[in-house]
Order: C-alpha cells, then structure tokens, then sequence
C-alpha cells in the first residue's frame, strides 16, 4: 500500500489479562458496535498465507513466528493481507467495529493499519498474574501469584527480545507514539475503565467521526439493574446485553429501586 488508509475501528490492545477483550466487549454492548476477535482474525490471515500448511506443531510454530516477524516489520503484502480481510469482515458488519488483540506483537498491527482509535491497555505483571488464577481457578495465595507475576515477566522479556532482535523494532508501544492511547487497568473494574477510556481526548474525537455511522437510536433516559451480576446501568444507549456479565435474557432484568 503506497499510503495508509484510515481503518473506521476502534483497536483494543493489551498483554493476556490486561482486560483488553473485557474491555473492547463493554464498548461494543455500550456504544452498539460490533465486536471482532482480533487474534481470531490474525490467524486466519496467517493460515491464508500457507501454500503448504505445516504437518508438525514445531513446523507450525516455527512458521508462525515468522509470520509475527513479517508483521511486526510491516511486510507490504501480510499489512495488506489484514487490512483486506479486516476491511471484507466489515463490509458485512451493520455496525462500526471495535477490534481486540491480544499479545505483544499487536501494536504494530494497529500501527501499520492507522485505525480509527487504537488504545494500548498496561497492567502490572502481579495484576495479571491475579486475574490468571482467578480465571482458571488456581490458587490465589500470595507466593503462588508471585510465581506467576515472574513467569508472566520473563516471558514478556524474552518475547520481546527475539522480536527486537530480528526486526529492530519493539513489540510494546512507547508512551512516546501519541498516535496510540494508553490506560493503566490495575487495581480498576472493567465498568469504570470503561468509563475512563470514554472520556479520552482520542476516543471522544474517534467515537464523533464514527457516531454517523451507528442506527438510530430512541434518545430517552434509561435505568435498569441486571438481576444476574446486580449492575446497575443509566445512560440513553439501548442496551440489550449486560456490559458486565454479558446476560441477554430479558427476564433477568429489572427496575434497581
């Protein structure tokens, strides 16, 4: 591509456990956008650049690191590759979307693909370490988590590292590259990260260019409670999904007074 064209998405980056899917989910159930698996989307596109496909696992991950490599160094045709595939996922969306990635090499991607809004979420390693366990139900002693923060650390290093030094170019954005936002999550609940990345300078002036493009919406005030997670919502969007808990079920909703 001799310029870059502007991609009308939101992009939600972040390490695992940042919160950037959780987050990039709220968006989409608050603001009536369409939400894309970023990862999803960036191997289909490596599986679209095999012309043979790898018969072993280390053949696999041996190929696809080279593809993360040829990403990260903005090879015209894998940068073209994603903003084709990106750009005929949408022409089928009804909606603006909003775009989460996960892992160190995704802050190229939004950099190569100039997208509308692109916000890089930070979080400490023993926070991530936190949400981990909780996830998948391991322990949550303090010395067990610690072990993880570590592991979670050396591997981010190393990662980069091998990037750096194939490519020359770091996987993690500096605070430097204003084209990119930047939010610190620790220690903050998804529902009031929401509520601080929306009042950025760089997501208000994306979310006004973008808003044309959303469906009409019934301008009137609404406040209701979700039954399941007790999340109480006030705002004139029309919400059909919990931004907390993700529960659709109409019955399972009700006046908070």
């Amino acid at each position: 591509m001799s310029e870059k064209a502007t991609l009308p998405a939101f992009l939600i980056e972040g390490l695992p456990y940042c919160g950037a899917s959780t987050l990039a989910t709220f968006i989409a159930n608050t603001y009536n956008f369409e939400l894309f698996d970023g990862n999803d989307i960036l191997t289909q596109v490596f599986l679209s650049t095999l012309q043979t496909p790898p018969t072993t696992p280390a053949e696999r991950l041996v190929t696809y690191t080279q593809f993360l490599r040829d990403v990260l160094s903005g090879k015209p045709e894998i940068v073209f590759q994603m903003f084709t595939h990106i750009s005929q996922k949408m022409t089928q969306a009804t909606r603006p979307i909003v775009i989460s990635f996960t892992g160190t090499i995704t802050y190229s991607i939004a950099k190569q693909m100039n997208p509308l809004f692109s916000l890089w979420i930070h979080c400490d390693e023993t926070e991530r370490a936190r949400r981990l366990h909780a996830k998948h139900s391991l322990p949550m002693d303090e010395n067990a988590i610690k072990q993880t923060a570590v592991l979670l650390s050396d591997q981010d290093a190393a990662y980069n590292a091998v990037f750096e030094k194939s490519t020359n170019i770091s996987p993690i954005p500096e605070t430097s590259m204003m084209q990119v936002a930047f939010v610190n999550s620790t220690g903050v609940p998804p529902e009031q990260l929401l509520q601080k990345v929306s009042t950025m300078e760089q997501f208000t002036t994306a979310y006004a260019k973008i808003s044309q493009q959303l469906p009409e919406i019934e301008e009137e005030w609404r406040r209701w409670k979700c039954l399941v997670c007790n999340y109480v919502y006030e705002g004139t969007q029309h919400l059909t999904t919990c931004p907390r808990c993700n529960n659709s079920d109409p019955d399972k909703f009700g006046d908070p007074d």
